[in-house]
């Protein structure tokens, strides 16, 4: 697995990356990691976080999925640039689990729909207050009703839960569900990755599935040790 990857997958987990901050500021020491990279704690006590972005000015963007003090969706920046994230806005007033960055866009979803943000030339939201939505009607099921995000290279919109994945192309116009029914390994989906390839990965409790350019699905990896979000 080369570093580009590997450093993705501990970001999502553990905020990590490249660092020179001292030893002493490293968590869960029992991790090891490649020559070159770190594991560094930059935030505590946000919340019940599911899923970060980071913005090309390194501010991570955090999505709660319960909101903390009405509002379900950080923005955390490093101000005095120590590696550690020391200031915090709070935006956005519905719960939910996914966000993800693509172009001039943070998209943002709630349990039955996705929102989506233009960004400023730092990656900041330009108006935390008027989201446009434009996705709405997703099944809020109560319980396992995450509505994961991430867009492919074609702008389609990839949304997973823990029964089904939903492909809704870039004009909204045509949808696709994917589970066991027809092809899919396992119905409980954790993560949806593209790789550089364009292939579509997509995570499950014991398997990753594939889908090629020509969308094919494929089984590429026998079963082991349970996935959660890894990429």
């Amino acid at each position: 697995m080369n570093k580009k990857i590997l450093g993705g997958a501990f970001l999502l987990l553990f905020a990590v990356g490249f660092t020179t901050l001292p030893v002493a500021q490293f968590f869960a020491p029992a991790i090891t990691v490649p020559a070159g990279f770190a594991i560094t704690k930059v935030a505590d006590s946000l919340g019940k976080v599911r899923h970060i972005d980071v913005n090309s000015s390194g501010g991570i963007y955090v999505r709660l999925n319960a909101l903390k003090d009405g509002k379900g969706t950080l923005y955390l920046t490093d101000q005095d640039k120590d590696g550690v994230m020391d200031a915090k806005t709070a935006f956005g007033n519905f719960p939910g689990t996914g966000i993800t960055i693509k172009g001039k866009y943070l998209y943002s979803s709630s349990n039955t729909g996705v929102f989506r943000y233009p960004l400023n030339k730092a990656g900041e939201v330009i108006d935390t207050e008027n989201p446009e939505l434009i996705v709405d009607g997703l099944m809020d099921k109560k319980r396992d009703n995450s509505k994961s995000i991430t867009l492919d290279n074609n702008n389609n919109f990839w949304f997973w839960t823990e029964a089904w994945v939903v492909k809704v192309s870039s004009d909204l116009s045509l949808w696709n569900t994917y589970n066991t029914s027809n092809g899919i390994t396992w119905n409980e989906i954790h993560s949806i990755y593209q790789d550089e390839d364009f292939n579509i990965l997509i995570l499950s409790n014991w398997w990753i599935n594939t889908i090629d350019s020509d969308w094919n699905i494929e089984r590429t990896f026998a079963k082991f040790q349970r996935v959660m979000h890894a990429i």
